[in-house]
């Protein structure tokens, strides 16, 4: 069975309140994973030789390691959304769906999307 997303009722689709974040639990667990590993990496000493071996990798022409240097030197590269609108055949509702654009993968440049 395809995985088929609800359709979203018109009563869920308010805007926030002014002043109300989406997020009342705070930071993600993301966040904390990356403060442990900033607490562990300065208190372990390790960072200057984990940078050390990143560079050597990108010297070495690894492609990850190049990204990597470059997303931390330029941020990264933001992919290409494409918005388009789609009616429910049981609702009638518009739902503007977003869909990320294939890249090449190297210089950002969107690909034609062949359906």
């Amino acid at each position: 069975m395809a995985n088929v997303s609800p359709v979203p009722k018109p009563e869920n689709l308010r805007p926030w309140k002014p002043g109300e974040s989406g997020n009342k639990g705070g930071h993600s667990k993301q966040r904390r994973m990356a403060s442990a590993l900033n607490v562990y990496l300065e208190l372990s000493g390790d960072t200057e030789a984990i940078i050390k071996a990143l560079v050597q990798g990108a010297k070495e022409g690894n492609i990850q390691h190049i990204r990597e240097v470059f997303d931390r030197i330029d941020g990264k590269v933001p992919a290409p959304v494409e918005i388009t609108e789609k009616q429910d055949q049981d609702t009638g509702i518009l739902v503007k769906v977003p869909a990320i654009v294939p890249t090449d993968g190297i210089d950002g440049t969107a690909k034609p999307v062949l359906e």
